[in-house]
């Protein structure tokens, strides 16, 4: 027998606002791959597409058509901006043999399918800018080509189908937490290179990939955030395990151990990021020095001396260095406990995780379960706060939702534990762990 893996089977993006007149439906098409489909086939697609929206929206005004499943594909829609939606198409896996096709039709997940078409808009508005502001600065062909050279390059390594996991749907931010003297240090440090440098209108912070201080709102400093672990950093080797097996096209990063980052993009040594409500435009600046990354998002019309800020910064960040080191190890000693579990507080995005520095070898059933438990903490109208799962493999799930904070535990071979023994041993990993945040 032959097994088939799932894979992306299409991607089409359309505006749903044009082509309304009859034999002018092509002009909907922003997007469509694979390329070598014909034009009258992705009009027809798109055409069905829009059928489907049009009549969930009947039923369901506020949350239209999500997902369709297929025997041979699954449908994940995504509607990016009012008039502009995202629809992609994944094949089942399938058991193939000399005489039939089995597909396995429930083997996909829709809340990981919608997850990766959220990444690829948000990513491409991070280094673009909303459809509606390219269009109304460059024109509808301006931002048709920007999908092209974009989204293409980005289709590999986000859409990977099969490489998706808990981790990627939470897209939380690993901090490091330092005493109040340390951020004391930083924010001056921050304070000081922005008063001197006003040209910079955004700083991020970070150490070994663990995040300290950001002034971006929280959905920029996400994406930016997922930016860095794709192809700037990761300092951290547990980190490099999420990264994607092969290095994209989208951004060429030449490194150096102290000093600015060079990112080269389709356009230019110094891309452009559009961060805000109002997609404010700004240059990425990224200084790296002995595991210390810092991102200085710079307005456009007022040039900035790079070197001139370097002789600034290098030598405040060379005293921060040797501090953050310590913490950073006394923190990453810390990390190695008995318990496998994921923490995920929505309102600030901190993640916190002991099963991947133990490796990320959590079946396909597991990862679908802790989907299943982060969603319904998300959308249930049940307002769900505790759910528990034995698996047949005798592997105890307990997920714990307080407030917006939520926490995952995996318990495995218990084969003679009860629900409350398990209990116990959640409440004590709660207690020492998160200051009983999760107590009844």
């Amino acid at each position: 027998d032959v097994v088939s893996k799932p894979a992306l089977a299409s991607l089409a993006i359309f505006d749903i606002s044009l082509g309304a007149k009859e034999g002018t439906e092509q002009e909907k098409v922003l997007y469509y791959w694979p390329f070598d489909i014909a034009e009258h086939i992705q009009v027809k697609d798109i055409g069905l597409h829009e059928a489907l929206i049009n009549f969930t929206t009947v039923f369901s005004p506020q949350q239209p058509c999500e997902a369709v499943h297929l025997e041979k594909h699954r449908l994940s829609f995504y509607q990016a901006e009012p008039t502009l939606w995202f629809v992609m198409s994944v094949s089942n896996p399938a058991i193939k043999t000399k005489d039939s096709t089995v597909y396995k039709e429930e083997e996909l997940d829709d809340i990981v399918l919608k997850n990766i078409v959220c990444q690829i808009y948000r990513m491409f508005k991070l280094f673009n800018g909303s459809f509606k502001s390219i269009v109304t600065r460059l024109g509808l062909p301006a931002l048709k080509q920007k999908l092209k050279d974009f989204i293409t390059k980005l289709l590999p390594i986000l859409a990977n189908i099969d490489q998706t996991n808990i981790f990627n749907n939470l897209e939380g931010v690993q901090f490091l937490p330092v005493n109040e003297k340390t951020y004391l240090n930083i924010q001056s440090f921050i304070n000081t290179t922005e008063n001197n440098f006003n040209q910079i209108q955004y700083t991020c912070f970070l150490y070994r990939d663990h995040l300290i201080y950001s002034g971006l709102e929280l959905d920029d400093m996400r994406v930016m955030y997922r930016f860095l672990g794709l192809f700037v950093t990761p300092f951290d080797e547990n980190v490099t395990s999420l990264k994607p097996d092969s290095e994209p096209g989208l951004f060429s990063i030449s490194k150096r151990n102290n000093g600015f980052v060079t990112i080269l993009d389709s356009t230019s040594a110094t891309p452009r990021v559009y961060v805000g409500p109002q997609d404010d435009e700004n240059l990425l600046l990224i200084y790296q020095m002995q595991d210390i990354s810092c991102l200085f998002l710079v307005n456009t019309e007022t040039p900035l001396d790079t070197q001139s800020l370097e002789s600034v910064i290098k030598p405040q960040l060379s005293s921060l260095a040797g501090t953050l080191k310590d913490v950073y190890n006394k923190n990453s000693k810390a990390v190695d406990d008995p318990y496998r579990y994921i923490y995920f507080n929505q309102m600030n995005l901190a993640f916190k995780t002991s099963i991947i520095s133990k490796g990320t070898s959590l079946s396909k059933e597991i990862l679908r379960l802790l989907n299943e438990m982060h969603y319904n903490f998300e959308k249930s109208p049940d307002n769900i706060t505790e759910v528990i799962i034995r698996t047949q493999s005798d592997t105890w799930i307990i997920g714990k939702k307080s407030d917006q904070r939520e926490l995952y535990v995996l318990f495995e071979n218990k084969t003679s534990a009860n629900l409350v023994e398990i209990n116990d041993e959640v409440q004590r990993l709660n207690s020492s762990y998160f200051g009983s945040i999760f107590l009844d």
